[in-house]
């Protein structure tokens, strides 16, 4: 598994995981830091979360997250 990038939010991470299953590119995310501890105890990640997948499909997400920045 590759650290692809980092988000800012929840909401972020998963319009890009919808995005990535619409591209059949597993991934997942994990709390920055101590955000997990966090939002178990206040109920908000304040510190966003990294999304990872998996190496053989790095390329294609990383060309696919260019192309939404374009967009924007």
């Amino acid at each position: 598994m590759r650290r692809l990038l980092s988000t800012s939010s929840k909401m972020e991470t998963r319009i890009l995981a919808d995005v990535f299953k619409l591209y059949h590119i597993p991934c997942f995310a994990k709390s920055v830091g101590s955000g997990e501890y966090v939002r178990i105890t206040i109920g908000v990640c304040v510190s966003g979360e990294d999304v990872y997948v998996q190496d053989e499909y790095a390329e294609r997400a990383m060309g696919i997250v260019e192309m939404l920045k374009k967009k924007e």
